[in-house]
C-alpha cells in the first residue's frame, strides 16, 4: 500500500484484517503530521550524505555523478539528499510549507493490494483520508535529453576498483518503441547466460560483475550498463561494452535469443503477482503520471516484438549524441584521456 508524491513513497505491509487500522494511521499522518525530532532527522540525513563523500568532501557516488552528467540541471540530475548546506539550514516552518505544497490529496495516489474487498477498502479509505487537505496538482517538468554527447566524466577516488556507468538517453514508457527497447535490454542482460555477463565477464574477464538495466519514466528513460573493474581494464571494458551495444544497430537479434527473453519476461510477470509491494508500486506509482497498464498487457506487447523492431529502436537510442560515460576510481590523467578518446570516438 502506498501514498506517493513525485519524490515520496510511504508503504506498509499488514494482515488483511488490519488494513482499516493501517489506513487510519496513514490518514492521520497526511492530515496532521507532528514533525517531531527534526534536528535528529537532520543529523541522520547528514550522515547519509557523508557516505557519498571522500576525505576531501567530494561526491564520489557513481550514481550521483552519472545522473548529473546525463541530466544536467534538471532535478533528475540532483542527488536525492541534496547539498549539505540545504539540510543544515531548513527549519520546521520550511518542512511544514513543503508538506502543505506537495502533500495534498490532489497530488496523491493510494494503492492497496491483497485478498480484500475493493468496495470495503474504498469506504475505509474515504473515512481515513477525509481530513487530508485537497491541495493542488503538481506536475514535474519533463527533462530534455542532452543531445550534446558523447560526454565523459572521470571522478578521482582512491578505491580498489573503478566504477563505470555507460548511459544512453532512451525512450519513455509511453513511446510506441518501448516494448522493443525492453526486449533489447532483456537480450543484453537477463542473467549470467546472456550477452553482457557472458562476454564481459566469462569470455573477456574484464569485470567480476556487470549489469544492464532500463530506468524508465513516463516522459524519459536511461539505458544503463553498470560495472566495476580494475583501473587498468577500464579502456577495454568501455570498448567492449560500446561495441556490443553498437551491434544491436546493425545485426538482427536471433529468434532463439529473443524467444528466451520473452519467456523470461512472462515468468517475471507471473511472479510479480505474489509481490504485493511491487504491484502497488507499479499501479500506484505509474498512476501519478499516466494510466498503468496491467502486467499481462505489457507481456503481450513484448511478445509481439520482432528482431527488426529491436534493430530499429537501437538505431534510435544507441546514438553518440545520447551517450554519457562516467568513471569513478583512481584513474591517472593518461588513463582518463584514453577512455575519453574511446567515448568520443563512438559512432
Amino acid at each position: 500500500m502506498l501514498g506517493r508524491t513525485p519524490d515520496s513513497l510511504y508503504q506498509i505491509t499488514l494482515h488483511p484484517k488490519q488494513v482499516a487500522r493501517g489506513l487510519d494511521i496513514l490518514g492521520d499522518l497526511f492530515s496532521s503530521p507532528a514533525f517531531r525530532d527534526i534536528d535528529l532527522e537532520r543529523k541522520i540525513v547528514l550522515e547519509e550524505i557523508l557516505e557519498d563523500l571522500d576525505d576531501r568532501g567530494r561526491n564520489v557516488n557513481v550514481d550521483d555523478q552519472s545522473r548529473r552528467l546525463a541530466w544536467g540541471k534538471h532535478p533528475l540530475g540532483y542527488p536525492i539528499t541534496g547539498p549539505m548546506r540545504n539540510v543544515r539550514r531548513f527549519s520546521l516552518a520550511d518542512v511544514r510549507a513543503h508538506f502543505r505544497r506537495f502533500y495534498g490529496a490532489a497530488n496523491m495516489v493510494l494503492a492497496v493490494a491483497g485478498p480484500l474487498d475493493p468496495g470495503q477498502v474504498r469506504t475505509q479509505a474515504r473515512e481515513a483520508f477525509a481530513r487530508v487537505h485537497p491541495g493542488a496538482r503538481r506536475r514535474p517538468h519533463a527533462p530534455e535529453p542532452n543531445g550534446r554527447g558523447p560526454r565523459f566524466r572521470a571522478v578521482h577516488n582512491e578505491s580498489a576498483q573503478t566504477q563505470v556507468h555507460v548511459l544512453f538517453h532512451a525512450l519513455p514508457e509511453t513511446d510506441p518503441g518501448y516494448p522493443a527497447l525492453r526486449a533489447l535490454i532483456r537480450v543484453l542482460d537477463d542473467g549470467m547466460s546472456t550477452r553482457l555477463h557472458y562476454q564481459i565477464c566469462d569470455q573477456k574477464g574484464l569485470a567480476y560483475s556487470v549489469a544492464g538495466s532500463l530506468h524508465s519514466y513516463h516522459d524519459a528513460a536511461l539505458l544503463e550498463v553498470d560495472a566495476a573493474c580494475s583501473h587498468a581494464k577500464l579502456p577495454a571494458l568501455v570498448t567492449e561494452t560500446l561495441a556490443m551495444l553498437g551491434h544491436f544497430r546493425e545485426e538482427l537479434v536471433g529468434v532463439d535469443e529473443l524467444d528466451k527473453a520473452k519467456r523470461r519476461f512472462v515468468s517475471d510477470v507471473e511472479s510479480s503477482y505474489d509481490d504485493l509491494d511491487g504491484l502497488c508500486g507499479w499501479f500506484g506509482g505509474t498512476e501519478l503520471y499516466c494510466p498503468a497498464d496491467p502486467q499481462e498487457k505489457r507481456a503481450r506487447a513484448l511478445a509481439r516484438v520482432q528482431p527488426e523492431e529491436i534493430r530499429e529502436v537501437a538505431r534510435r537510442v544507441l546514438r553518440p549524441e545520447r551517450l554519457s560515460v562516467t568513471a569513478v576510481g583512481a584513474l591517472s590523467p593518461s588513463l582518463s584521456r584514453k577512455v575519453e578518446k574511446l567515448v568520443m570516438g563512438f559512432k
